[in-house]
C-alpha cells in the first residue's frame, strides 16, 4: 500500500492545499509554521480517526483563519486497486466516503469500517484518545519533535506481524555487491565534481557558471533598464521642447498678424498726413485769397472750423501712430526673443538626438562585446563538458553490461537489503551503562554514561580488569550476516 496524493481544505493554516506522491520519496519543505507537520497529520488523522466526533482531536484541527469545516480527501493504493477517502470533520455531523476504482462506494460507518479492514487495524470509536491514535503504523510514523526517540516504543503493537515478514523476506541478498560499491563510487565522484562539502556549488563547474551567467546577466539587465530609462527621460524633454517650439510658432503667427495690423493703420496716418498737408495748401491759399477779397471770409471760417477739427483728429491720429510705433517696437523685441529660444531649442534638441545616437552606438558596441565574451565562455564550457563526458564514458565503461533481467535482479536485492537493514535496526540488542565505578568498554571501545550502543554481532563487555562478559544477540550468529 502507498500514498498517492492528498488534499486538504479549512485544516489549520491550509485554506486548500494538494500535494502528488512520487512513488519512491517525496520531499516537503518550507519555512517554520508553514504547515508542514500539519500536512502529516492531517493524512494520519484521516485514516485512522474517524471523521464524526467532538474530542479534542478534532477540535485540533479547525481553522481560525478560514470559514468552514476541515475536510481532506486522500487517493492510496493497494493490492492494484486505487482508493480515495474523503472525510469532513464537522463534529457529531462529519461524514466519510470511500470509493474504489472497480466502482464501489462506502459511507458514514460503512466507509470507516472497511478503511480500518484495508489499513490492517482494529475499527476505533470517534472517542479513541490521542495515544491510541499515535500507536496506529507507530513503526512509520516520525512526529515532530520525536525523531530521536526509539521507534520500538510505537512499534510494540506491530512486532508480531513485523518479525513474521522479516523471517519470510530472509537474510539472502543483504551484503553490497561489488557493482553496489562502483556505482555508488561513480555517483560520489559525480557529486565531488559540482559541491563542496558546505552544499555549496564547486567554482568553476556547470552550475557555478550558470549561476554566474545568470548573475551577469541580471545586471546586464539593470544597466539597460538604466539607460532606458535616460533615453525615455530624453525623449520626453525633446517632447517638452517640441510643444513649446509650436507654441512660439502660433505666438509668432498672432505677433505678425498684429504686424500687419499695425502696418495698416500707419498707411492710414500716412493717408491722414497727405490730406493734412493738403488742407495746409489750402489753408494757404484761403489765406491769401481772404487778403485779397473779403467776400471769400464765410469760406475761410468755414475751412477754418474744418482745419481745427482736421488738427484735433491729426493730433489723435499721431498718439495713435506713436503707440502702434512703440507696440511696434515692442512686438519686434519679443519676436527676436522668441526667434533666439526657438534657435537655442533647436540646437539644444539636435544636441539630443546626437547624444542619443551616441548612446544607441555605445550600447549595440557593448552588446557585440558581451555576446563576444558569452560566445567565449560557452565556448570554454563546451570543452569542459566535453572533457566531463569522457570522464563519465571511462566510468561507464568499467561496469560491466546488463541485461534488462539482470537490471531487474539488481533491484530486487536492493529492495531485500533495505528491508534487511529494516530488520537488523527494529531486533538488534541495546547496551545502556547507567553507573559504574571502574572502565567499562564493549569489543574494545569504551562506554558512556547513559549513551545507548547498539550490538549485532557477538560482542566482549568488559569491566575493569577481572570481568569479561560475552553478548550474543540472535542466538550468538551475526545478525548483519
Amino acid at each position: 500500500m502507498y500514498l498517492k496524493s492528498i488534499c486538504i481544505e479549512n485544516y489549520r493554516n491550509h485554506r486548500q492545499t494538494k500535494i502528488s506522491f512520487d512513488r519512491q520519496l517525496t520531499l516537503i519543505g518550507g519555512p517554520n509554521e508553514s504547515g508542514k507537520s500539519t500536512l502529516v497529520e492531517a493524512a494520519h488523522r484521516t485514516l485512522f480517526l474517524k471523521a464524526k466526533g467532538t474530542t479534542e482531536l478534532h477540535r485540533q484541527m479547525t481553522s481560525i483563519d478560514n470559514a468552514g469545516a476541515p475536510e481532506v480527501q486522500i487517493v492510496f493504493s493497494k493490492d492494484n486497486i486505487d482508493y480515495s477517502i474523503t472525510k469532513r470533520f464537522a463534529g457529531n455531523n462529519g461524514s466519510s466516503q470511500l470509493t474504489s476504482s472497480r466502482g464501489e462506494t462506502w459511507r458514514g460507518d460503512d466507509a470507516e469500517e472497511k478503511l480500518a479492514d484495508l489499513l490492517g487495524i482494529a475499527n476505533r470509536s470517534s472517542r479513541a484518545t490521542a495515544n491510541i491514535i499515535l500507536q496506529s503504523w507507530a513503526h512509520l510514523w516520525v512526529w515532530q519533535g520525536s525523531s530521536t526517540t526509539n521507534p520500538l516504543e510505537y512499534a510494540n503493537t506491530h512486532r508480531d506481524q513485523l518479525v513474521r515478514n522479516l523471517q519470510s523476506l530472509g537474510v539472502s541478498g543483504v551484503l553490497q555487491s561489488d557493482l553496489d560499491t562502483r556505482v555508488k563510487s561513480a555517483v560520489d565522484q559525480q557529486v565531488d565534481l559540482s559541491f563542496v562539502s558546505q552544499d555549496r556549488f564547486k567554482a568553476n563547474s556547470p552550475v557555478h557558471i550558470a549561476e554566474k551567467d545568470a548573475t551577469q546577466a541580471s545586471q546586464a539587465l539593470q544597466n539597460a533598464s538604466a539607460k532606458q530609462q535616460l533615453l525615455q527621460n530624453t525623449v520626453e524633454r525633446f517632447e517638452n521642447a517640441d510643444r513649446n517650439l509650436r507654441q512660439s510658432s502660433e505666438q509668432l503667427t498672432r505677433q505678425k498678424k498684429l504686424l500687419e495690423e499695425c502696418t495698416t493703420e500707419l498707411e492710414r496716418v500716412n493717408q491722414l498726413e497727405q490730406r493734412k498737408q493738403l488742407l495746409d495748401r489750402d489753408i494757404l491759399q484761403a489765406t491769401k485769397e481772404l487778403k485779397n477779397a473779403s467776400i471769400l471770409q464765410d469760406q475761410i471760417t468755414h475751412h477754418a472750423k474744418i482745419l481745427a477739427n482736421s488738427k484735433v483728429e491729426l493730433t489723435q491720429k499721431e498718439e495713435r501712430r506713436q503707440e502702434i510705433l512703440q507696440s511696434i517696437s515692442q512686438l519686434d523685441q519679443i519676436l527676436q526673443s522668441d526667434i533666439k529660444t526657438v534657435r537655442e531649442r533647436e540646437n539644444t534638441w539636435r544636441y539630443a538626438i546626437l547624444q542619443a545616437d551616441i548612446a544607441k552606438l555605445d550600447q549595440q558596441l557593448k552588446s557585440t562585446l558581451e555576446r563576444l565574451e558569452q560566445l567565449s565562455q560557452k565556448q570554454s564550457q563546451v570543452t569542459d563538458l566535453q572533457s566531463e563526458r569522457q570522464i563519465l564514458e571511462d566510468s561507464i565503461a568499467v561496469l560491466p553490461p546488463l541485461d534488462s533481467k539482470e537490471v531487474k535482479q539488481l533491484r530486487t536485492l536492493d529492495n531485500d537489503y533495505q528491508r534487511a537493514q529494516i530488520a537488523l535496526d527494529s531486533m538488534a540488542a541495546s547496551v545502556t551503562l547507567l553507573a559504574a565505578t571502574l572502565d567499562v568498554s564493549l569489543a574494545g571501545k569504551p562506554l558512556s554514561l547513559n549513551t545507548p550502543t547498539r550490538i549485532v554481532d557477538s560482542s566482549d563487555i568488559i569491566v575493569g580488569e577481572h570481568a569479561t562478559l560475552r553478548v550474543s544477540p540472535g542466538g550468538g550468529t551475526s545478525m548483519a550476516e
